[in-house]
């Protein structure tokens, strides 16, 4: 792993005083307009206010399939936090696709999400 917390998670580790920043999990949803009956896609707030912290060090290749992705950030959070990948992010100003969720080494004692940058 490399990045912000470099040489600090341990088994015994309490990343919680690393979570600095906030962030707001969003989940895709769908209305439909009531005069044109038009199908509108957008996003809804799912959590506000979580504890995160966001390491932009960027560059990390995911494959998915054929396709290979490269995440310009990477996200961390309490391993109790609900996240999937059909969600998104919004922090400092930033959205972000979560393209892939993680329980690093089996440790249980933190998540990670690998994030894409949205151009909103």
């Amino acid at each position: 792993m490399s990045g912000l917390l470099d040489n600090v998670l341990t088994d015994t580790y309490d990343i919680e005083q690393e979570l600095i920043q906030s962030c707001t999990i969003q989940t895709a949803t769908t209305t439909t307009d009531s005069t044109t009956g038009a199908v509108i896609d957008s996003w809804a707030d799912e959590f506000t206010d979580v504890d995160c912290l966001v390491d932009e060090t960027g560059g990390n290749e995911l494959q998915f399939g054929k396709e290979v992705v490269i995440a310009d950030a990477k996200i961390f959070l309490k391993k109790t936090q609900s996240i999937t990948e059909q969600r998104r992010i919004v922090q400092g100003g930033n959205t972000w696709s979560v393209l892939l969720v993680k329980n690093p080494s089996g440790q249980n004692h933190h998540k990670e999400a690998f994030l894409q940058r949205v151009k909103v």
